[in-house]
């Protein structure tokens, strides 16, 4: 079961090790993933937290396991907004991105 929710505190270290993952990143321009600080995690959830619900990040799970994340941006100003997925290397080709992206567009 795919479980998608807003992302919180205890899910900062999944998202860190995400992006760590160079074969998750190299689409996003880090073939060697970036490696971000726990400080600089937190100062990245706070960063979230203030800007929601403009700027929204939730955390995918298939049966409890971390698959990674989706998320969106409104920029009211310019009209227009942006959508994010990243997914590790496992959980892509099945569906999850489609299940993902289609619920971050809902909560937009």
């Amino acid at each position: 079961m795919i479980t998608i929710k807003e992302t919180a505190m205890e899910d900062v270290k999944n998202v860190q090790r995400l992006w760590a993952d160079g074969d998750v990143m190299r689409f996003v321009g880090f073939p060697n993933g970036l490696h971000e600080t726990d400080e600089a995690m937190q100062q990245w959830f706070e960063s979230l937290n203030a800007a929601r619900p403009g700027r929204n990040h939730f955390s995918i799970y298939e049966n409890g396991k971390y698959c990674g994340e989706t998320a969106y941006g409104l920029d009211k100003e310019h009209g227009s907004a942006g959508l994010d997925i990243k997914l590790f290397g496992f959980a892509r080709g099945r569906g999850i991105a489609t299940q993902a992206i289609s619920y971050a567009m809902e909560e937009a």
